[in-house]
């Protein structure tokens, strides 16, 4: 059975530090600064017992060269930086016996893409096997055309033996280019606000959920006057695995929240607050809301 991650990418940013040492071009700019890029993946449908399963975070970054190396005319790096768990299985082989990893690409719905393997390349994925209760990260590399990065890219695990349960999630990464609005708000309840949140994006699907992937605490993606509300219902599409819980919001699709329980401070009838939106990429949108009011 293969496990289908699928990626979508968009644009070209860079990643410096944990990459090379000297540095990393993008055309004819060195990149300096951190800039990230999205991926969306969506988890396989699986059998296997639910206390079985791998659980996989994916970040995406694309360059046009790194160190020395170039790709040929057209193409791109594709580095993937992965965070793996095992939970459950005796191991999870992360390479195959002949020493090449067990993934690969299939960009522009019909070409398959091995990984490529760079000399110097620091915290490259190990390529080892991944042991029952152990976590392990690093990259791998693939080199695509670069007008693929526009389309969907499906990621395959692929081992040579062995059947997994691979949960994902969708966390994408700083600098995605996304859009959201406030649709609507009902405050009239000073404890009891409703919002309706709009994806205005064109191709990328907006996260909202806890981002980081071993702890679901409170409501950590919204804040009202720098206060973030206790929880919250909703009748979107929540996703979750063990470690989060989250909702994705399709382009020109809403999604409305009710904030239960305290708002984490006393609002004034008639007063202007500051509503802040944070998605897992880290993109913050702002809005104004009075207290008492609705729109």
């Amino acid at each position: 059975m293969l496990a289908v991650l699928i990626l979508v990418v968009a644009g070209a940013g860079g990643f410096v530090g944990l990459l090379y040492g000297g540095g990393l071009s993008l055309g004819t700019k060195t990149v300096t600064e951190t800039t990230y890029q999205p991926v969306t993946i969506t988890p396989e449908t699986s059998t296997q017992a639910a206390n079985q399963f791998v659980f996989i975070e994916y970040y995406c970054y694309p360059y046009s060269s790194y160190g020395s190396y170039k790709p040929q005319p057209g193409y791109t790096i594709l580095f993937l930086y992965l965070k793996m768990q095992n939970q459950g299985y005796d191991i999870v082989p992360i390479a195959s016996h002949s020493g090449s990893y067990n993934f690969y690409l299939v960009a522009n719905y019909a070409e398959q893409f091995n990984p490529i393997y760079l000399s110097g390349l620091k915290n490259a994925l190990p390529m080892t096997d991944l042991l029952n209760g152990l976590r392990t990260y690093g990259y791998i590399t693939f080199e695509i055309p670069s007008d693929y990065l526009d389309y969907p890219i499906r990621l395959i695990y692929k081992p040579e033996t062995g059947n997994y349960n691979v949960q994902s999630v969708n966390v994408g990464v700083e600098g995605a280019k996304e859009k959201v609005s406030l649709e609507s708000y009902d405050w009239t309840d000073l404890n009891h606000l409703v919002i309706t949140l709009r994806n205005d994006g064109q191709f990328t699907n907006v996260t909202f959920g806890d981002n980081d992937w071993l702890y679901q605490g409170a409501v950590d993606w919204l804040y009202v006057n720098g206060v973030s509300p206790g929880g919250y219902e909703t009748q979107c599409s929540l996703r979750s695995n063990p470690y989060f819980v989250y909702t994705q919001l399709p382009p020109h699709e809403t999604c409305t929240f009710t904030f239960i329980g305290s708002i984490g401070f006393a609002p004034a009838k008639g007063t202007a607050y500051v509503l802040k939106v944070v998605t897992t990429t880290r993109n913050t949108f702002s809005f104004s809301i009075i207290a008492g009011q609705k729109s």
